[in-house]
């Protein structure tokens, strides 16, 4: 919400160089104590002047919701908030001043959150046994009275603390558009038949070809869905589910990959990336619920041919792969290209 930013989204120009889009999203993080609620003139005001400022822009303001962790995060950090019953009643009294602002600010227009991305990976990837099997501090959100005796009473597990977590939203503001974000990463113990390669599970028909790499990712995925679905995210409300794929452009994240593509984890090819959208379907099967695909890179592969509205060469620079210039391949996938034909 800074001036630039919303000098940028206020630059109604028209045609190609039109920057309307449906919604924008900022993080909530932090956590409870000293986090997103703090980082204003008042309690709360990040979320309050997203609103409000999203609104005058005719955009729809989605958050992500991330304050189990709160300066840094692991799996034993985020396990270790979730079991103390401290943390989790000031994080219950920080959800709730979140979903006062929303009612307040926009009672009759959508607002959505994306919640607590890795949680539930790190649980998957590391515990060893599914969320109902693991303790949490749930009863914190009857001791607040975010919940009461109207409502269900869940469980002190990981699986009840989403539960409430989900009632809780759904109780104080029904408008809220929300969903549990899940992890390409979050390999249940037992999930999967086939070793993922340590490039990650996007990879696998690098390996096994695109067969029987599909076959294996499709396996992969339904075992990572049900084990969020076990863990109640689907509960009292929840309307998608989202799914990762990296908050850097592939270049960004890792020395060399423009010169070696093929060695590297996040810089994909079009294989890889239809290998995404086969993991993307098998969530929505599994799930019944819709998916967003959240967070993904926004640069491009340098030498495009694609028109650039902003130049007057009309065409875009190389990118120098420096911080904030880095390539990437999702625009070129999801939106398309243009390059010349190179003959070797």
């Amino acid at each position: 919400d800074t001036t630039d930013h919303l000098n940028f989204w206020r630059n109604f120009a028209p045609g190609a160089r039109n920057r309307r889009t449906d919604l924008r999203y900022i993080y909530l993080n932090g956590g409870p104590y000293n986090g997103w609620d703090t980082w204003g003139a008042s309690p709360g005001s990040r979320a309050v002047n997203y609103i409000r400022n999203s609104r005058m822009l005719g955009m729809m303001p989605f958050f992500v919701f991330y304050n189990i962790p709160d300066g840094s995060e692991s799996y034993e950090l985020d396990l270790a908030h979730a079991q103390d019953p401290v943390y989790m009643t000031a994080y219950f009294r920080n959800l709730k001043l979140f979903l006062d602002i929303v009612r307040r600010e926009s009672p009759d227009d959508l607002v959505g959150v994306v919640l607590e991305p890795d949680f539930l990976g790190y649980l998957a990837q590391n515990a060893g046994k599914p969320a109902a099997e693991i303790r949490a501090a749930t009863r914190t959100a009857y001791d607040t009275g975010v919940l009461d005796s109207s409502d269900p009473r869940f469980p002190d597990t990981v699986q009840g603390l989403v539960q409430a977590i989900n009632r809780t939203i759904s109780k104080h503001a029904p408008q809220v558009y929300f969903g549990w974000q899940m992890n390409l990463w979050a390999s249940p113990a037992g999930g999967f038949t086939t070793p993922i390669p340590g490039r990650g599970v996007i990879r696998i028909t690098d390996d096994l070809g695109i067969e029987r790499g599909r076959t294996a990712l499709r396996r992969e995925a339904a075992a990572i869905t049900q084990y969020y679905l076990d863990a109640g995210i689907a509960s009292y409300g929840a309307q998608f589910v989202s799914i990762d794929k990296y908050g850097l452009d592939a270049v960004g994240s890792e020395s060399g990959a423009a010169q070696n593509p093929a060695g590297s984890i996040w810089f994909w090819n079009n294989d890889h990336w239809n290998n995404y959208l086969a993991f993307v379907e098998v969530m929505r099967s599994t799930s019944g619920l819709p998916v967003i695909l959240w967070q993904l890179p926004v640069g491009r592969i340098n030498r495009t041919m694609e028109e650039n509205p902003y130049q007057a060469s009309g065409r875009f620079e190389d990118l120098a792969n420096t911080h904030q210039r880095y390539e990437d391949s999702a625009p070129v996938f999801f939106l398309g290209d243009t390059f010349t034909t190179c003959l070797l």
